[in-house]
């Protein structure tokens, strides 16, 4: 078997052989955090590390073979040794019952001789009372046990919660190995910009919707914000049909851009001539404390804060800017 499976991504390659290493020699852990930023594909390394966890016949220590019945199990999703812990619901906490189910499920003699496998993902979803609970069963997994937990946020996790866990941190890939990735699943990269080619599953998910006509769109409600010729409960709505992810990373994208340009950094730096043609409106600290604000902004996506609320609080800062540049 190659040491480099065909599900493996090309910037993964690395950090992946030195998993099965650590798998090899026993030094893997029993509770494992991996982290990435949002579009690096850390659920991919992480699914397959765990199919390798609970292979039966693996060919070499750390990977799977994908053919044997724990392998078969696991790709249809019916193992009986795998345990997750998710949100109930698609945004939502994890809490604290469902905690407890998790750790008795894991406690329960496995069925077979690889032990038992749990998942938490995303770990940083783990409500303060279900953080309290999960405390004893990540710092003592049942013997023979694992506990995998995935995170893009991992700054928004409990110091308590991390310092129990090994932690592999995914780093993203160059732009040009993002590019190259993007070419070939035939996907067009020459219109993605540099930050986003370090993103690139982000890219191809947007690829599956029809992103062109969004970002046409908000591309054009940002220009008008800032010739003050829009309102920002006009651009709000038109915006929130959208997945919020979407459009933060759309709008953390252009903001990052138009500083960069304000900073003198304008090589590989793309934005549309319209765009293009205001990045000298507003001050230059206004802009860079905009950024910080669209940056922190991605907490509330998690939280019971009216999202529209929540994105006309940035808006308003960006009509302020270009009231004041148009007086």
């Amino acid at each position: 078997m190659s040491q480099t499976p065909a599900g493996t991504l090309p910037w993964q390659q690395t950090i992946r052989r030195q998993m099965a290493e650590a798998i090899a020699v026993g030094r893997f852990g029993q509770a494992v955090l991996f982290t990435a930023t949002p579009g690096v594909g850390v659920d991919r390394l992480v699914n397959d590390v765990c199919m390798a966890l609970l292979c039966r016949q693996p060919e070499s220590v750390g990977y799977a073979c994908g053919a044997c019945a724990g392998c078969r199990l696991y790709a249809a999703g019916t193992h009986p040794d795998l345990t997750t812990l998710v949100p109930a619901e698609v945004g939502g906490e994890i809490k604290v019952d469902q905690v407890r189910a998790f750790a008795n499920t894991l406690r329960l003699t496995p069925q077979y001789p690889m032990g038992r496998l749990g998942w938490i993902a995303p770990l940083e979803r783990l409500n303060r009372s279900a953080a309290n609970s999960a405390l004893k069963i990540i710092e003592e997994p049942p013997v023979g046990s694992i506990i995998v937990a995935v995170s893009e946020r991992p700054s928004a996790i409990p110091p308590t919660i991390v310092s129990r866990f090994t932690v592999w941190r995914l780093a993203p890939p160059t732009s040009e190995a993002g590019r190259d990735w993007l070419d070939q699943q035939g996907l067009a990269s020459a219109a993605v910009d540099r930050d986003s080619l370090r993103a690139p599953l982000a890219v191809a998910e947007r690829a599956d919707t029809d992103s062109t006509a969004w970002l046409e769109r908000w591309d054009a409600d940002l220009a008008r914000l800032l010739s003050g010729r829009a309102s920002v409960s006009g651009v709000a709505e038109r915006a929130s049909d959208a997945a919020p992810a979407f459009w933060l990373d759309w709008l953390a994208r252009r903001v990052n851009a138009i500083l960069e340009h304000r900073l003198g950094v304008t090589d590989g730096v793309d934005l549309p001539p319209r765009l293009a043609a205001l990045t000298e409106t507003g001050a230059l600290a206004d802009w860079q404390a905009l950024a910080e604000r669209v940056a922190e902004t991605g907490r509330f996506r998690y939280s019971n804060a009216d999202w529209q609320l929540v994105m006309e609080s940035v808006l308003l800062r960006i009509e302020a800017m270009g009231r004041q540049s148009n007086r």
